[in-house]
């Protein structure tokens, strides 16, 4: 057996014997991923509270825990540190020494130890460790390993062999406790199953202390079960919450609160260490100049013509108490009397619904074990309930789906999930989904495709000029574009069940008719036909569209401003002709100018060819003196083409001047 050293465990200093455990006893379960859990626990005068919480809770504990004593103050909250260097930032001896007695030991060097053998006990200064092999037998012949101590005693230097079962004892009790401390600090770190946040209470008398905190937890999941009336007219609506005990403590008999509000909520890692980078400055020290060595008594002449020493920087003298700074703990003032606080109360109807939320509390207490599931009802009610056909929108030709429009008819709103629906005694006919029902309102549950009922569905589109805007040369073209849906149900003859369609909501598109049988739903227009002969629905919508065009650009189509069978009054239709005139007048001049640009470029390109030819031939030749006699006449005829062209222009200017000039004064309002 190995020789041990006595360490007192110091569990008492972290741990208080006389420290209360709360219960739990309401907890409220979101969709959000969260879950508020309460506790309580019996105190009296000054008391600690000890919250036991899974090791991945510690930082939403954190975050969000509150206490509520009603005659008393919170003055602390301590819990072990989140990794071993905080616990070993305590430790009287460096960390490897832990590792074995023998490295222990050489860590407490020069401490005074008491060793307790077998025989004897010996005392002293521990000076030196050493471990030694000695022989067992003949019958043993592997050697057994002793540590052989070296202690400085009053009566001067021994040795002291530690034999199997010896105790050691460290003189220095501060020592011996800080030693205790750090190495149950160093256990409870190490655990990462559980902490342990030991709240500190200050009060008077016997009292109910309350907590509460926020930590992560699974979802809960509505689901719902609809089995339809033989009436046709009703449903009974039955709604269960399934839900798990995650939250690491144990349910017994609490109160259970469901939310389907969906809160802001983060992670924070407020346990772990946090160390902000930090820049290291040199330090500034004084630097000293040597003193010279004396070089004897000169002239004052001679000690002229020395070079200038710099005299040596003065060392400025210490500051001052009046120049230190003095730093302190903020210190708290003193709390004032409080009146006893409570948790507010909730509503004692089984649904509160605010304006972000739906709580659903129990009207019964629960009990369930840590990491159990449980599913539990929160709606049992009759509701107004139709069985309907249903188009979707989606396609042109499909089969419609069989449905059920409920109606929540209820004081408060229902939360979304899954709905299995049941038809009497044909039992269960298909599932569906409920989304999030306010109060007073409809959806349909669609549960099966119907291979009977089909529809189709026929779009017929026309666009209409409805009028035309002028001002400051931009013209405003209006339109309206309207889109006529034809939808036709082919249902068995027998079939009475009534049909809704869901037709698109487009944005800006306005519902022209039908007026009745009609509400907004989402991004459609839900229509309901009625039973009859023919299942048949005309939808007709309407756009207003409009497009700018500046006048004074040369490629505007004209033709968008024709005034024929426009309803203009004579007035407009004048503008627009005159209109139509100038541009007409300015394109021909246009085309005047562009075509006389183009003949004087064919004339001097064919004087061109003539002055290349002259250049190929005798000067005194028949043929030279024919080009030069086609080279005056091409000048003349280039000098007649400029005069042309300057008149072209000139006649363009001037229908162009027109044209802008009626533009920026033509007003259609």
């Amino acid at each position: 057996m190995r020789p041990s050293l006595l360490l007192v465990p110091a569990l008492v200093l972290s741990f208080p014997v006389w420290a209360v455990e709360p219960q739990v006893t309401a907890v409220l379960l979101t969709q959000a991923g969260v879950a508020t859990v309460e506790q309580e626990a019996k105190v009296k005068g000054d008391d600690t509270l000890d919250l036991t919480v899974p090791f991945s809770q510690v930082d939403d504990v954190l975050k969000s825990l509150i206490v509520l004593d009603p005659a008393g103050a919170v003055q602390r909250v301590t819990l072990a540190g989140s990794s071993d260097d905080s616990a070993l930032a305590d430790l009287p001896v460096p960390p490897e020494a832990l590792t074995s007695t023998s490295a222990l030991l050489q860590a407490l060097v020069g401490q005074s130890i008491e060793i307790d053998n077998t025989l004897r006990s010996q005392k002293g200064r521990l000076m030196a460790v050493v471990e030694r092999e000695e022989a067992q037998g003949k019958d043993r012949p592997e050697p057994v390993r002793r540590l052989i101590l070296s202690l400085l005693t009053e009566t001067g230097l021994t040795e002291a062999v530690l034999e199997p079962g010896a105790t050691v004892r460290l003189a220095d009790k501060a020592l011996q406790a800080r030693l205790d401390r750090a190495l149950a600090s160093l256990a409870e770190g190490r655990d990462r199953s559980a902490r342990t946040l030991s709240i500190s209470v200050a009060g008077q008398g016997e009292r109910v202390a309350k907590l509460a905190y926020v930590v992560a937890a699974p979802v809960w999941k509505a689901t719902y079960r609809l089995d339809l009336a033989p009436d046709g007219k009703t449903a009974r609506l039955q709604g269960w919450a399934v839900l798990e005990n995650r939250t690491g403590k144990d349910w017994k008999n609490i109160r259970l609160t469901l939310s389907s509000g969906q809160p802001v909520t983060f992670r924070q890692p407020l346990y772990a260490s946090t160390w902000v980078d930090r820049p290291e400055v040199p330090l500034t020290v004084a630097k000293v100049r040597p003193l010279e060595a004396d070089q004897g008594a000169v002239e004052m002449a001679a000690k002229a013509e020395l070079p200038r020493r710099a005299a040596p920087m003065a060392i400025p003298a210490p500051l001052g108490s009046s120049d230190t700074i003095s730093y302190s703990l903020l210190a708290s003032p003193s709390r004032p009397e409080e009146q006893p606080r409570t948790m507010a109360q909730v509503s004692a109807a089984s649904v509160d619904e605010t304006l972000t939320q739906i709580n659903l509390t129990l009207p019964q207490t629960i009990s369930v074990a840590a990491g159990q599931s449980l599913s539990v009802p929160i709606v049992d009610r009759v509701v107004p309930a139709q069985q309907v056909l249903v188009w979707d929108g989606k396609g042109r030709e499909a089969a419609l789906q069989a449905a059920v429009d409920v109606t929540n008819a209820s004081e408060s709103s229902l939360p979304p999930g899954a709905v299995a629906l049941y038809e009497g005694a044909r039992g269960f006919v298909g599932d569906g989904r409920l989304d999030l029902l306010p109060k007073g309102e409809s959806r349909f549950i669609a549960y099966a495709r119907d291979a009977q009922a089909r529809l189709t569905r026929e779009e017929q589109t026309t666009t209409e000029f409805t009028g035309l805007t002028v001002a400051n040369g931009v013209a405003v073209r209006n339109e309206t574009l309207e889109v006529r849906t034809t939808y036709r149900a082919v249902l068995p003859e027998t079939d009475t069940r009534p049909l809704l369609i869901d037709h698109p909501r487009l944005t800006g598109v306005t519902l022209v008719a039908p007026k009745e049988n009609v509400r907004e739903s989402g991004q459609t227009f839900r229509f309901t036909v009625p039973n009859g002969a023919e299942r048949r629905l005309e939808v007709v919508t309407q756009r207003q569209s409009s497009a700018q065009i500046n006048l004074r650009l040369a490629q505007v189509d004209w033709a968008l401003f024709q005034a024929q069978g426009t309803g203009f009054s004579p007035s407009v239709v004048a503008a627009l002709d005159k209109l139509a005139q100038l541009k007409a007048v300015a394109a021909s001049h246009e085309q005047d100018r562009k075509a006389a640009v183009q003949t004087r470029a064919a004339t001097e390109l064919e004087q061109k060819r003539l002055r290349e030819s002259l250049q190929a031939v005798p000067a005194s030749s028949d043929l030279a003196r024919r080009y030069m006699k086609d080279l005056g006449a091409a000048e003349d005829l280039l000098v007649e083409q400029r005069k042309a062209i300057d008149a072209a222009s000139k006649a363009a200017d001037a229908a162009n001047k027109s044209l802008s000039d009626f533009i920026a004064t033509l007003t259609i309002p």
